[in-house]
């Protein structure tokens, strides 16, 4: 299933398997903003991918629920993990990020962040943002 997710990344809108995922979790279009960056989303399922500058897939979010009017993604998460887990079990699982950024409060979202990791795979990443209590709130795979 998260194999599904990821190889969406680098493919266009219209294609079949973008197409497959979108009618899955009745996803629906967002409008494209000034830069051309549009999303499809389902916030009942807690998922969405975002097109940056263009037709292509840069990520694909699962959300934790409670968030921007999303509901928690219900399918598996990376390494068996899930929206209870804490910092220390994602690094348990996966190492040492190869980036990360300790707790902040973003000027677009007023819930505060525990800080995030960002695990490089080969041709994509894995980031993982944590809430205060330093849970799991959002998984990303994002291209390059």
């Amino acid at each position: 299933m998260l194999e599904d997710l990821i190889q969406l990344l680098g493919l266009r809108e219209d294609s079949d398997a973008v197409k497959a995922v979108a009618a899955k979790y009745s996803m629906v279009r967002s409008e494209a903003d000034d830069d051309g960056d549009f999303f499809l989303e389902s916030p009942r399922a807690g998922i969405s991918i975002a097109f940056i500058s263009g037709p292509f897939v840069q990520a694909v979010a699962l959300h934790s629920g409670g968030r921007h009017g999303y509901a928690a993604f219900q399918n598996a998460l990376p390494g068996d993990l899930t929206f209870q887990s804490k910092k220390e079990d994602v690094r348990r699982i996966f190492g040492s990020p190869d980036k990360h950024r300790g707790p902040f409060v973003s000027s677009f979202d007023p819930a505060p962040c525990g800080g995030w990791d960002l695990f490089q795979r080969d041709g994509y990443s894995i980031h993982f943002e944590y809430d205060a209590l330093s849970q799991v709130r959002a998984v990303t795979f994002q291209k390059g």
